[in-house]
């Protein structure tokens, strides 16, 4: 409820400007609209489709209709991915004898409160996996929609890795505030 200094992407792109054409902006617009609709496409198929309530994984995920503009194919394949996220935790949980469950969270706001003036973003993905080493693990994925050319990345392009690796040591820095209290093992 405290409004902070900086967002994340904020402190990344500090200094960082570039001179952008009225074509090249237009491109941008265009990347960050499709980005927002693949970022709520995701949000609403993991709360509709693979969690319940509480965020625990369903038993049985439903093929519930999601309002989106992006087209069937988009949708077919990103419905692919977060099914075999989805199995992945489903799998860790049904080897575990202690009953312990994975839970989801989507979209959830976080704040380093020790940096001077804040930083907060929003975590686009964490699972909160019981780990019988350090008890809970908590895997956190940003999604990226964007252009790559899977001949020379298989995931983040060359151009974004700087800028997500200082992205995801903010989200760290966020998990090891006294507000939250995590250690980094």
């Amino acid at each position: 409820g405290v409004m902070q200094a900086l967002s994340v992407t904020e402190l990344i792109k500090r200094g960082k400007e570039f001179f952008r054409t009225e074509d090249q902006k237009i491109d941008d617009d265009y990347k960050k609209a499709w980005g927002t609709e693949g970022h709520e496409f995701m949000d609403k198929a993991i709360k509709k489709r693979f969690i319940d309530e509480n965020g625990y994984i369903k038993d049985v995920y439903t093929d519930e209709p999601i309002e989106t503009k992006l087209n069937g194919d988009i949708q077919e394949a990103l419905t692919q991915y977060l099914t075999e996220l989805m199995d992945s935790y489903k799998a860790n949980d049904l080897q575990r004898t202690d009953g312990a469950r994975t839970r989801i969270l989507t979209e959830v706001m976080a704040v380093n409160t020790k940096r001077k003036g804040g930083v907060a973003s929003t975590i686009d993905f964490k699972a909160f996996v019981p780990d019988d080493k350090v008890g809970v693990k908590i895997d956190t994925l940003d999604w990226k929609f964007v252009n790559i050319d899977t001949s020379r990345d298989e995931d983040i392009p060359w151009y974004k890795r700087e800028d997500w690796n200082k992205q995801m040591n903010q989200y760290v820095m966020m998990y090891k505030t006294a507000l939250y209290g995590l250690k980094a093992e």
